[in-house]
């Protein structure tokens, strides 16, 4: 009995890692999950993009801390008041990275990585509402 409530517990931890309440999503990089030496974590930061007002992106961190190069297959389900981007038809918000070994690759307003952002609110667009999580969808080493 007790190996069954440690199951359970633990099972909820793994998933409440690999999703975030809009307001745990800061300016400083947060851990979202680890998945097979690879470390992921999130910060929230608004960009100017050569409009009147910020958009505001989820910068993505990959931290490969294996010895190998790792291939990352994922995509991320961000839910709105309103709705839901990336959950569906996924093949179009599904990106692919490579990790080389012993190094972390991070997403940033220069946008060189486009793969490492995801646009979390657009201010002109106001038809999916409030910003209220984000959860990985599927994170898998190829």
């Amino acid at each position: 009995m007790m190996l069954l409530v440690c199951a359970l517990f633990l099972g909820n931890m793994t998933f409440a890692q690999e999703s975030m309440r809009a307001d745990e999503i800061g300016n400083k990089w947060t851990s979202l999950t680890s998945i097979e030496g690879v470390n992921v974590s999130l910060k929230k930061e608004k960009v100017d993009v050569g409009a009147a007002k910020a958009f505001t992106y989820g910068m993505l961190r990959f931290e490969n801390t294996t010895a190998n190069d790792i291939t990352l297959e994922f995509y991320f389900e961000l839910q709105y008041e309103n709705g839901c981007v990336g959950c569906g038809n996924v093949d179009e918000y599904r990106k692919v990275i490579t990790i080389p070994a012993g190094t972390t690759l991070e997403g940033d307003a220069t946008f060189e990585q486009p793969e490492l952002s995801l646009l979390i609110n657009n201010p002109y667009t106001i038809d999916l509402g409030e910003f209220q999580s984000l959860k990985a969808g599927q994170l898998t080493i190829k």
